[in-house]
C-alpha cells in the first residue's frame, strides 16, 4: 500500500498533522502506470506501492500536470471498466486477472491528490508517498 500525503524529502512518511490518501497496488494504481513510469523519467522519483518518492518544487508541478492528465483519461472511461492486473499461472494454464474500477472513484481519488499537491505548494512542502 502507499501512502500519500504532505511531507518533504527530510522525512520518509507524510506528516501526521496533514491528511493523506492511500493507493493500493490494484487496478487504479496499474491504471497510472503509464503516466507514472513517464513522471518517474521526468522526475527520478518514482511512484511505487513499496518504495518512497517526494515531489517538491518543480517535480511538484510535474506531479499535478500528471494527474490531470490521469483525469482526463478517466474522463474517456465508461463509469465502470475493467484493467488487467496480469496474467496468474496455475500449472500449465494461465488466466489473465482483471478488476473493475468505478470512474467516480476514481474521480473522487485523483481530485484528492490534487488538493493535497496544491496545499503543499502553498505550504513550500511537497507531496510524499510512501510504500510498505
Amino acid at each position: 500500500m502507499l501512502q500519500i500525503g504532505i511531507g518533504n524529502s527530510s522525512s520518509l512518511v507524510p506528516h501526521e498533522d496533514k491528511s493523506s490518501l492511500f493507493l493500493e497496488d490494484d487496478g487504479y494504481y496499474w491504471f497510472l502506470c503509464p503516466l507514472l513510469q513517464q513522471l518517474g523519467e521526468q522526475t527520478g522519483q518514482w511512484i511505487d506501492p513499496y518504495e518512497y518518492a517526494c515531489f517538491e518544487g518543480v517535480n511538484l508541478a510535474f506531479l499535478a500536470q500528471t494527474l490531470k492528465k490521469a483525469k482526463t483519461l478517466i474522463e474517456n472511461q465508461p463509469e465502470v471498466w475493467s484493467v488487467s492486473l496480469g496474467i496468474q499461472h496455475h500449472g500449465g494454464n494461465q488466466q489473465e486477472i482483471f478488476q473493475k474500477l468505478s470512474k467516480a472513484y476514481f474521480q473522487e481519488l485523483l481530485n484528492r491528490w490534487q488538493a493535497l499537491c496544491t496545499r503543499a505548494e502553498k505550504s513550500n512542502l511537497g507531496v510524499v508517498c510512501y510504500g510498505d
